[in-house]
């Protein structure tokens, strides 16, 4: 019986996490690769803030209820370039939508940023952007 308690339960979230959890931006070759400074723990950090771009999207074909949000991880670069990104949640979407994902992808990989700094010093980081949330109907 439990068991199917934890079955409607987990039918009833209006999200899912992509994939499991773990190191931030480790999944990212292209972060992997940037050189990160050291700082210490008492740093002053700003996070970074959103120069140009924007998120959307695409035109749907279709009628889509979307419930819950997007939610993608993108890997800045100290310079401000977005150097790569995943989505890292997803809403219910009916019927499925798969060309938003590939299009919010695309968008998210141009954005470009003030860069985040530690002690003035600009830094690398990985951060999770809301992309969309819902309840909202597509048409």
């Amino acid at each position: 019986m439990p068991l199917l308690l934890l079955a409607a339960l987990a039918a009833m979230q209006p999200a899912a996490v992509a994939e499991a959890g773990g190191p931030r931006c480790e999944w990212s070759d292209s972060w992997r690769r940037l050189p990160m400074p050291s700082f210490g723990p008492s740093a002053r950090l700003v996070g970074p803030q959103l120069r140009e771009g924007r998120v959307g999207l695409p035109r749907p074909k279709h009628r889509h209820v979307i419930e819950g949000r997007w939610v993608a991880q993108v890997a800045i670069a100290a310079n401000g370039r977005t150097v790569d990104a995943r989505i890292v949640e997803r809403p219910r979407v009916s019927p499925p939508w798969p060309e938003a994902e590939k299009a919010m992808l695309k968008d998210a990989r141009k954005l470009r940023w003030r860069p985040a700094t530690a002690d003035g010093i600009p830094v690398p980081v990985c951060m999770d952007l809301p992309v969309f949330s819902s309840p909202r109907r597509i048409d």
